[in-house]
């Protein structure tokens, strides 16, 4: 999914539109959601934390720069989440 991802990434950026970042967000909740679980044990919780994820990259689209794939991105991102 890392190069899908990243396709979905860059169009969102070049678009900044809300069809291009539903696409992202659709791809990426769920397993992202489980992830968060894995550490929080609350599905309420994982949802939260990955909800502000998400509006993270919304609010930040054009200055967030990613060198390697946006799977990797999250990767870095979800430590520094407040869990």
């Amino acid at each position: 999914m890392a190069s899908d991802g990243n396709i979905l990434w860059n169009k969102f950026r070049q678009t900044g539109n809300r069809a291009s970042f539903k696409r992202l967000f659709d791809a990426y909740y769920d397993t992202l959601v489980r992830y968060a679980w894995w550490f929080l044990k609350s599905r309420e919780d994982s949802e939260e934390v990955i909800l502000d994820l998400m509006l993270h990259l919304w609010k930040n689209r054009e200055s967030i720069e990613i060198s390697e794939s946006f799977h990797s991105y999250l990767d870095l991102c979800l430590p520094f989440l407040q869990w």
